[in-house]
């Protein structure tokens, strides 16, 4: 009789192994998570597509910020590089502050959530001020010098994405990483596989980003 019992628990404990995430993680409502629903590659290859779209955003706009500077906002050539520098090193740094807000106050989810929100507030800024009639460059085709709206509207578009990228850089990966249990065997393997395919997402992004997105931006238009 004993004996039974004990492997009756046995089985009760690896069905809820099976169907339960025992890893103290809770879902969005507080609860222990269940596995059919939630984690695993229906978050992760989520979290990827962020990961690409993010990448494809940044180096977009990255590769050809100092042809933008001086064609589009008319500045010298030593001022544009000067400023993509500047853009670029605030961006760098941003990390150091999105990875303390993670760690100390937010968590992983919510600096992810927050940091994608800030940055698609900084894409759609960068977009309206090139359709918007009262933030254009210029009225004409041909100008001299571009309006004080576009260049504050265009500035402060591109640190939004400074402050999105410092949210997403320190975060994402290991949020994704977090997707898949280290207990359970199965979730084990594929976590290796995760790793694998966000470094393909983040590379194919970039590649995507100094292809696709230049030559539109250079053919077509900004």
């Amino acid at each position: 009789m004993e004996h039974n019992k004990t492997d009756r628990e046995l089985q009760d404990s690896y069905g809820d192994q099976q169907k339960w995430v025992l890893d103290s993680s809770l879902d969005s409502r507080g609860e222990i998570p269940v596995r059919a629903r939630t984690g695993a590659w229906r978050a992760a290859l989520f979290i990827i597509a962020i990961e690409f779209s993010e990448r494809l955003s940044y180096f977009g706009i990255a590769t050809s910020l100092v042809v933008y500077f001086t064609t589009i906002l008319h500045q010298d050539l030593k001022m544009a590089v000067r400023n993509a520098n500047y853009w670029s090193g605030v961006t760098t740094l941003m990390p150091l502050l999105g990875g303390f807000v993670a760690d100390a106050y937010l968590g992983r989810y919510s600096t992810v959530l927050l940091a994608t929100i800030i940055y698609l507030m900084g894409l759609i800024l960068l977009t309206l001020s090139w359709f918007i009639p009262g933030l254009k460059p210029c009225h004409e085709e041909m100008c001299v010098e571009p309006r004080k709206a576009h260049e504050i509207a265009f500035f402060v578009a591109i640190y939004l994405i400074s402050i999105g990228t410092g949210g997403h850089k320190p975060s994402l990966e290991s949020f994704g990483a977090d997707q898949f249990e280290d207990d359970h065997p199965e979730e084990r393997k594929m976590k290796m596989s995760y790793f694998n395919w966000w470094s393909a997402g983040l590379c194919a992004g970039v590649l995507t980003a100094v292809t696709v997105i230049v030559y539109i931006e250079d053919r077509i238009g900004w």
